[in-house]
């Protein structure tokens, strides 16, 4: 049966601006807005999608630097500090090499940075997000574990991707995941989420939530 009526978009960064609003409406990658923790990421995120590009023998602690070397920006002005721009580089590199070149590193992943999107009924709303990692969770029966590997561990936007993603996966994939993951590459902290029928309820009710607070959520039609 086919849609006719409008439903409400939503994309995961938008939601994450509305949780950063109080901090200003920055035009999202502008490049006088830019900040550390964006070029940052930048360069993990491109790091992370080379590495699992590479054949597993090729997937090592001297690769990852490599990619971190060729890809962290020489825009040091934008860090506190010549030493923070350094210091900030190596934390990102120490950080990935522990998680990729441990359990991780023979991982072949389902999805590596794809842009998804489903439609969720009870809450009648499209939901948009762009998976870093989706792996292989061989602990069950078609098991996968989402994974995001973050610069910024704010504690509402980890709040938020394990409610968003729990949603999303129950309707895009009909199986929860056996674990979310946010890992901090500024920490070293590993966020870890397991859900379940339970915390699907609080993840849709969440998510509710949000769609009633979105100031212009983006519509499109659907057919």
């Amino acid at each position: 049966m086919s849609r006719m009526h409008e439903v409400l978009r939503l994309e995961d960064y938008k939601l994450e601006e509305l949780l950063r609003s109080t901090r200003g409406q920055a035009e999202r990658g502008g490049e006088r807005d830019v900040t550390w923790k964006q070029l940052a990421q930048y360069a993990a995120s491109h790091c992370l999608n080379e590495f699992y590009a590479l054949p597993i023998e090729a997937r090592t602690e001297q690769s990852i630097t490599a990619i971190i070397e060729r890809r962290w920006s020489n825009r040091y002005y934008k860090f506190h500090s010549n030493e923070h721009y350094l210091q900030m580089k190596q934390k990102v590199i120490s950080h990935l090499t522990a998680y990729l070149t441990g359990e991780y590193r023979t991982c072949e992943p389902i999805v590596r940075f794809e842009q998804l999107s489903a439609y969720v009924p009870s809450i009648d709303m499209e939901l948009s997000q762009i998976f870093q990692l989706i792996i292989e969770d061989v602990s069950a029966v078609n098991g996968y574990t989402v994974q995001k590997y973050v610069i910024d561990e704010n504690e509402a936007a980890v709040s938020t991707f394990f409610h968003m993603t729990t949603v999303f996966c129950a309707h895009a994939f009909e199986v929860l995941p056996v674990t979310i993951e946010v890992l901090s590459l500024l920490s070293g902290k590993r966020f870890v989420c397991y859900p379940d029928e339970l915390t699907l309820l609080q993840s849709l009710d969440y998510m509710r939530l949000a769609k009633s607070l979105l100031p212009l959520p983006s519509v499109e039609l659907v057919n």
